[in-house]
């Protein structure tokens, strides 16, 4: 699982996750379940990272993918969120079924 998972599944639970120095924010913690509980503290590098970009990251992000289906079929999407290859993942799996994707990538 990867941080935007855990962060989507969060807000999905009504918690909103901040970084607030080495700590990771939960609130409201009285609606964390023992499962999202450890699924923080084994994330929580990789959660802290990913609430730590500035919303204004000028970093070139990719905009444009492939995603490859289960049956060979190759869709070219666009993408204006700057989401990288993970996040892409998820987006198409969210679009086209976890079951159909195959994988993401740089189109060539």
């Amino acid at each position: 699982m990867i941080a935007a998972d855990i962060i989507r599944n969060a807000a999905a639970a009504g918690i909103t996750l901040a970084a607030r120095g080495d700590q990771l924010a939960v609130m409201p913690a009285t609606l964390l379940s023992p499962d999202l509980r450890a699924l923080l503290i084994a994330h929580k590098v990789e959660l802290l990272d990913w609430l730590r970009r500035p919303a204004n990251d000028t970093r070139p992000r990719i905009r444009a993918w492939t995603i490859v289906l289960v049956d060979g079929v190759k869709v070219t999407a666009v993408n204006t969120t700057g989401a990288d290859d993970n996040e892409m993942l998820v987006i198409a799996q969210d679009q086209f079924g976890a079951a159909r994707v195959v994988s993401v990538e740089v189109p060539a």
